[in-house]
């Protein structure tokens, strides 16, 4: 048993102290704008206005690199909530996107746009609906989220665009419309897309054209400006309008499409295909029905797919190059951010021929 002097003792003596935290579990200190501010030699005001990239302030361009080299250098990442509550705007960039089929080019395009509005600081986030059903559902979604600017894959009427104007979005840029009505940014490369196909065609001798739509309507946003572009090319030239036919990727609508084409007085001698799949179909109706491209039917596709140079014959086709396309909406986006007001981006030069065999 112990005695009353071992009890006292015991009682008396001090708790252990507690363990000393090891350096990796003491919590690191959130770098602020006033460190940035202290590292770079300027004021806390100073930061804000560079790495908002705040308009109407004549920040030296050496002062702007000292505090951009300073941020990195400590790794500051600044608050989008404390950025929203000062600007009265986030920096994201919303995508308003309809059910498209999406495959390899529109993935492409929208990981570049993501990847190019990044490189600006913007956050490129998409939100996915079905056609024309931008109503309470997103624009609780762009009241959330308060986007620097907002860009339109899809129809939208001029009464949203002004309610998103007056919540404070400046910049709101239509890219396409789920019925390609001509109004998006982007719907003037597939203008060139069309007008190209048919310049090819005139050039090869011919005069008698057909066009090939496709038969899933949720790909009217591309179609129907490719077709507005092939019918301004025949009618410059001075040539009927393109006979068009609906062709589907599956089943025998290729087959019914090349009879009639080729019961036309004049007989149709060449074709501008939506894209290289719905050439591919006619490729396959035209084996069935014995006949063989050029000398029957010329074809001319679009998107350059990497099956199209191993088609037999291989396909001649259209593509355009979606990365510089990206780039050069993002950076137009980008300024309009800035400056308050878009100006639309400039697209020229980005259409090329890809010449095989089936023409």
């Amino acid at each position: 048993m112990e005695d009353s002097e071992t009890r006292s003792s015991r009682a008396a003596a001090p708790p252990a102290p507690a363990p000393a935290l090891t350096p990796s579990k003491v919590p690191a200190r959130k770098v602020t704008a006033k460190d940035v501010a202290r590292a770079a030699g300027v004021s806390a005001t100073t930061v804000s206005y560079v790495l908002n990239n705040r308009a109407h302030q004549s920040i030296p361009e050496s002062t702007r690199r000292r505090v951009l080299e300073a941020a990195g250098r400590l790794g500051y990442a600044p608050s989008a909530a404390a950025r929203a509550l000062a600007t009265g705007r986030s920096n994201l960039v919303l995508g308003l996107v309809t059910d498209w089929p999406v495959g390899d080019n529109m993935g492409q395009l929208f990981r570049r746009l993501t990847a190019s509005f990044a490189a600006r600081g913007h956050p490129f986030v998409t939100h996915t609906t079905g056609p024309g059903e931008h109503g309470a559902g997103t624009e609780l979604l762009w009241r959330s989220i308060t986007p620097a600017a907002v860009v339109v894959f899809d129809d939208i009427d001029d009464a949203q665009l002004a309610t998103m104007q007056a919540a404070g979005i400046q910049v709101t840029v239509l890219a396409f419309t789920a019925s390609g009505n001509g109004r998006g940014e982007l719907e003037r490369i597939d203008r060139e897309v069309g007008r190209l196909q048919v310049q090819h065609l005139i050039a090869r001798g011919h005069r008698q054209l057909g066009y090939a739509w496709p038969d899933d309507p949720r790909l009217e946003a591309f179609a129907r400006p490719r077709l507005a572009g092939a019918q301004d090319a025949c009618r410059e030239a001075g040539l009927p309008a393109p006979d068009v036919r609906t062709v589907g990727v599956r089943g025998d609508d290729a087959q019914g499409a090349i009879a009639a084409w080729r019961e036309t007085a004049p007989a149709v001698t060449g074709v501008c295909a939506y894209n290289d799949a719905t050439a591919f179909a006619i490729l396959r109706g035209m084996r069935r029905l014995e006949l063989s491209a050029p000398h029957d039917l010329a074809i001319i596709g679009v998107d350059d797919m990497p099956t199209s140079a191993l088609a037999e014959p291989p396909l001649t086709t259209v593509n355009y190059d979606r990365s510089e396309m990206a780039d050069r909406l993002a950076e137009a986006v980008d300024s309009a951010i800035t400056i308050g007001s878009y100006t639309s981006a400039v697209f020229d030069g980005l259409v090329t021929l890809i010449e095989r065999s089936t023409t």
